[in-house]
C-alpha cells in the first residue's frame, strides 16, 4: 500500500484571536521527527503552537515542543494565518497558508495523533488526511518470515506474518503479500557466490561467456602438474611453455578483457560501415 503524510488544516476565524481574551490559546500538531542515530529513527513529535503578545508567557503543553506565534490584537484573521503558517513551516516544511486557512502536511510519512484545537476558541482544525505507516515494526524476526522474488522488474514480497505479527491461517494463506507499512526503507540480503563444485560431472554455476577462460585456467594447472612430476628435461620445458601459454590467455580473458570479448549481452556495439566511394 502507498503510504501517506498527515495533513492538517488550520482555519482562523474572524473576530477570534485578535480578541485579546484568547492570547495564549494553543493548539496541538503531531509531526515526525528523524533521528538518525536512534532506534527506530522516526518518531512522533508533539507542538504546542500558541498565539501571543510580546510578552505573553509560554502555556504549559506536557510532553510539547511549545512554539510562540507572536501577534497583535489589531490583526485580521488572514495577517494571524499568515505568521502561523510562517511559524509552523520552521518545524513542518510542507505548510502553507490561503486567506485565513493553513495547510500543514508532515515532512515524513507515519502514523500519528490526529491534530487537535486546544484551548483555541474559532479556531477550526481539520485531520483531512491520516498518516500511513507504523514506526516499530510488529514483527519481530522479519527474515524468519519473509521472502521475496524477482520477476523481470518487478519484486514480490511474501509474509508468513499478517500486519499484527500473527501467523497466517491454513496452509493455503501461509504466505501472502507483506501486509506491513515500510516507513524507514527495506533491506534485502542475497547471495551472490556460485555454488560449489564438487563432481567431475558438475556444470560451472557461471555465465557461459567464462567458460573457455576456465579450461584455460584447468589446462594451465595440468601442464604445471606435469612439468613438475617428469624427470625429462625437454617435456618439463615443454609443458612449462604450454602452462604460461593458458596462464596468459586465462589473465587476458579474466583480468584484462572480462567477459567483453564474448559476452552476448553487456558492451557498446560499433557497426563500421564500408567506405564504397
Amino acid at each position: 500500500m502507498a503510504l501517506a503524510k498527515h495533513k492538517t488544516t488550520i482555519t482562523i476565524g474572524d473576530g477570534g484571536l485578535n480578541n485579546s481574551n484568547h492570547i495564549g490559546d494553543y493548539i496541538i500538531l503531531y509531526g515526525v521527527s528523524f533521528d538518525s542515530t536512534a532506534n527506530p529513527a522516526y518518531s512522533e513529535k508533539k507542538y504546542a503552537f500558541y498565539w501571543g503578545l510580546s510578552a505573553t508567557s509560554d502555556p504549559t503543553v506536557s510532553g510539547a515542543e511549545v512554539v510562540k506565534i507572536t501577534i497583535e490584537t489589531s490583526d485580521s484573521a488572514n495577517t494571524i494565518a499568515n505568521k502561523t503558517n510562517s511559524a509552523i513551516g520552521v518545524h513542518f516544511t510542507n505548510s502553507s497558508f490561503a486567506d485565513n486557512v493553513v495547510t500543514v502536511e508532515n515532512t515524513y510519512v507515519g502514523n500519528v495523533s490526529d491534530s487537535e484545537s486546544g484551548t483555541a476558541s474559532n479556531i477550526t482544525v481539520a485531520n483531512t488526511v491520516s498518516g500511513t505507516g507504523s514506526f516499530v515494526s510488529n514483527v519481530k524476526y522479519p527474515e524468519n518470515n519473509a521472502m521475496y522474488f524477482i520477476e523481470g522488474d518487478k519484486l514480490a514480497i511474501l509474509s508468513q506474518v499478517d500486519s499484527s505479527g500473527n501467523q497466517n491461517t491454513t496452509a493455503r494463506k501461509s504466505l501472502k503479500a507483506i501486509q506491513e507499512n515500510l516507513v524507514e526503507g527495506l533491506m534485502i540480503q542475497y547471495y551472490a557466490e556460485p555454488n560449489s563444485v564438487t563432481a567431475i560431472t558438475d556444470s560451472l554455476d557461471i555465465d557461459n561467456a567464462l567458460e573457455l577462460s576456465v579450461v584455460d585456467y584447468v589446462k594451465k594447472c595440468l601442464y604445471m602438474d606435469k612439468a613438475g612430476k617428469t624427470a625429462d628435461p625437454n617435456v618439463m620445458q615443454a609443458s612449462m611453455a604450454m602452462a604460461t601459454k593458458h596462464e596468459r590467455n586465462f589473465k587476458e580473458a579474466i583480468q584484462r578483457y572480462g567477459v567483453r570479448k564474448k559476452d552476448k549481452t553487456g558492451g557498446s556495439r560499433v557497426v563500421k560501415v564500408p567506405n564504397l566511394v
